[in-house]
């Protein structure tokens, strides 16, 4: 059984300097998406949105380490995009869990519904979920997401995910 808890990078370590940190992360999401890919059954795994925003940094790198807040100003809904330490932390498990997706710690199953392409889920010991699109037919994957999953709801809705799927 896979254990990523040594690979773990704690905010605590950076007396609060959230610059620091996303630096330091973003060497991370450089190693592990850019310079070189991380491979799944076989074929590269890409990452969704390269846009860049945000400090000149991709918009797929944002997704993983931040999190969605609605916001209502003017009677609008507006998305703004928030930290999420325990998400960003675990930035270096993603391609390990990818690459790993045969351990016995990690669940997998595809979601064929509801997007323009089958989603594969890869949920690592029941505490962080990372999430791919099945782009076989061009010979690779994207990443779209990873959260952590830690929550007894959350845990449960994704069990009966899994249970429904496989």
């Amino acid at each position: 059984m896979m254990d990523l808890s040594d690979r773990i990078i704690p905010y605590k370590n950076y007396q609060g300097d959230w610059h620091k940190f996303i630096e330091d992360l973003y060497e991370v999401f450089v190693r592990d998406f850019i310079a070189s890919m991380p491979t799944f059954k076989g074929h590269n795994v890409d990452f969704a949105d390269k846009r860049r925003i945000d400090s000149n940094k991709e918009e797929c790198f944002w997704h993983i380490t931040s999190r969605d807040y609605k916001i209502i100003q003017k009677g609008l809904p507006i998305i703004d995009r928030k930290p999420d330490i325990i998400r960003a932390e675990r930035i270096a498990w993603i391609r390990e869990i990818i690459e790993n997706a045969d351990d016995p710690s990690i669940l997998m199953w595809i979601n064929k519904t509801g997007f323009k392409a089958p989603r594969y889920h890869l949920w690592y010991n029941h505490e962080f979920l990372v999430v791919i699109n099945d782009l076989d037919r061009y010979g690779a994957y994207s990443l779209i997401t990873s959260f952590h999953t830690s929550r007894d709801k959350d845990i449960e809705k994704y069990m009966d995910e899994y249970r429904r799927w496989t």
